[in-house]
């Protein structure tokens, strides 16, 4: 099926912001919270990311679309290092996050202020109280925990399901379920930046529609940058929507511009189902 620009219904949100490229996000008047510059990777001889640079606009949401294999994932774990414990990575070119090179900064710290859901839900095999409290609780938190429990779950629309259930496995919720402890467990670090690789590749459409609402909520609060197949997500959630092809960023401006006037060929071909 080939899907046209009328077919998209965007963010409620979202603002055209004519003119806003990879190049100058910066000119609409918010801070950059996160900036690539021409950042490579390589996984051994392989190159996955080809000279990436963009910006990232503080408690805006941003959507990674693209092929499978193109890179999106990669840099999305650039972002808060994940790719550390992948043996042979190699990152050229500079990440920053509020103007603090990521790669030398403590990974530990990075990964406090840039949390991340994955597409699987990933809950820890333990209590949905301790699910929570775990990672502050290693960071030295000691004090308000309960208060922390209920804040992060009432964030992540999962409080009035589990409230009497804190004691029970996080695992023996709903694939959703799980995946909002995830989320909730995510904003227990008290991040400014949540990335989120696919988050509702294995849900169902409620709670895909649940994960949607929480973004659009919480981009008040936090920088969200989404990767996702779905590109009718990347319209409903997004301000911002990036294009990439074989490692290679081909367009990145706001979500409605990419979606209805794009400025490349190949986006255009693969947002109206050409090829991808």
């Amino acid at each position: 099926m080939i899907l046209l620009a009328q077919d998209f219904k965007f963010a409620s949100n979202t603002k055209t912001e004519r003119g806003v490229t990879a190049g100058n996000l910066s000119d609409v008047y918010q801070e950059i919270i996160l900036e690539a510059k021409d950042v490579g990777a390589f996984y051994g001889k392989k190159e996955a990311i080809k000279n990436v640079s963009m910006e990232i606009l503080k408690n805006k949401a941003t959507a990674i679309i693209g092929p499978s294999g193109c890179g999106k994932s990669t840099l999305l774990r650039c972002f808060n290092r994940m790719n550390d414990f992948v043996p042979h990575f190699q990152l050229t070119g500079a990440l920053n996050y509020r103007g603090r090179n990521i790669m030398k900064s403590d990974a530990m710290f990075i990964r406090s202020q840039i949390g991340m859901v994955f597409q699987r839900p990933n809950p820890f095999p333990k209590s949905i109280y301790e699910n929570i409290v775990w990672g502050p609780k290693i960071h030295g938190r000691k004090n308000n925990l309960d208060e922390l429990v209920e804040d992060v779950l009432r964030k992540a629309a999962l409080w009035d399901e589990v409230k009497d259930r804190l004691g029970e496995l996080g695992t023996n919720l709903s694939g959703g379920q799980q995946q909002r402890l995830c989320l909730a467990r995510t904003l227990a670090m008290g991040p400014n930046v949540i990335l989120m690789d696919e988050p509702c590749s294995a849900l169902d459409p409620k709670s895909t529609a649940h994960i949607e609402d929480l973004i659009n909520v919480l981009k008040d609060e936090y920088t969200i940058i989404i990767v996702t197949h779905n590109m009718h997500q990347a319209a409903r959630v997004s301000d911002h929507t990036a294009f990439f092809y074989e490692g290679e960023l081909v367009e990145f401006d706001a979500t409605e511009n990419i979606f209805t006037r794009p400025k490349h060929k190949k986006t255009e071909d693969y947002i109206t189902g050409r090829f991808g």
